[in-house]
């Protein structure tokens, strides 16, 4: 193991698209910076909004543009991309005043955008073309989260249930248009939720390409690990202590 960043509070880390660098949020998320992790340089600042919260979430396959949420009160979240190859000003992509838009992931080919939404009322996990935005599918059914791609683009997962216990998989296929399939549940673990954000604004696991699930799980300690401690005739030993008078 190897500790990457050694200033203020960093959180979200996102891969840039060549693997030789880490993209995360800093300075309370009012900037985003990208840290080499061969070397011991400073790290990079890419972009800064004061106004505005800002947490990366996906990189383009080429690696020229950087997908993130954004808000002005760590709730109202709306989805933007910057470009990596120069000038970091957020471009606003999905941002819709009456609801949330969140957790942008692009498919491995950088085709497709799968996200958030809450225009039903829940969240909810659509999918769109990418760049065009011209067409779309509702994926999830009953409430979903935290999207993620497989590695061969052929299957959308996503968090579902209460407390977003519930893992689902869509099957999904671009062959003709594109398709996507119904959901079917996969496994339900204690997935950790963060307390200081939405459920569902940043994903907190991966699948790796031989389809292992890596999650941040949430730990309840067993009960023997709470000791009780019980103290008998504390008045005698507080008169000895402290005499009266």
């Amino acid at each position: 193991m190897t500790r990457l960043t050694s200033t203020q509070t960093n959180l979200h880390p996102v891969w840039s698209g060549d693997g030789r660098d880490v993209i995360f949020d800093a300075n309370l998320a009012y900037a985003l910076e990208r840290q080499s992790i061969a070397g011991a340089q400073a790290a990079e600042i890419i972009a800064v909004d004061e106004s505005r919260h800002l947490a990366p979430v996906s990189v383009s396959p080429d690696g020229g543009q950087l997908l993130v949420d954004y808000s002005d009160d760590f709730f109202a979240f709306d989805i933007g991309v910057i470009s990596l190859d120069g000038g970091g000003a957020v471009q606003p992509l999905l941002a819709n005043p009456e609801f949330r838009e969140m957790s942008p992931m692009l498919s491995p080919d950088g085709a497709w955008l799968a996200y958030v939404s809450d225009e039903t009322g829940q969240n909810e996990v659509y999918v769109q073309s990418y760049p065009a935005l011209d067409q779309r599918v509702l994926v999830s059914n009953g409430g979903g989260v935290e999207p993620v791609w497989s590695r061969d683009g052929t299957e959308i997962f996503y968090r579902t249930g209460f407390s977003g216990n519930v893992m689902m998989t869509v099957p999904f296929s671009a062959a003709s248009g594109f398709e996507v399939g119904q959901p079917e549940q996969l496994f339900e673990s204690p997935i950790l939720a963060y307390a200081s954000e939405p459920i569902g604004a940043h994903p907190v696991y991966d699948v790796a390409e031989d389809g292992r699930f890596l999650i941040a799980k949430r730990v309840t300690p067993p009960l023997e690990s709470r000791p009780m401690n019980v103290v008998t005739n504390w008045f005698e030993e507080l008169a000895e202590r402290v005499p009266v008078n």
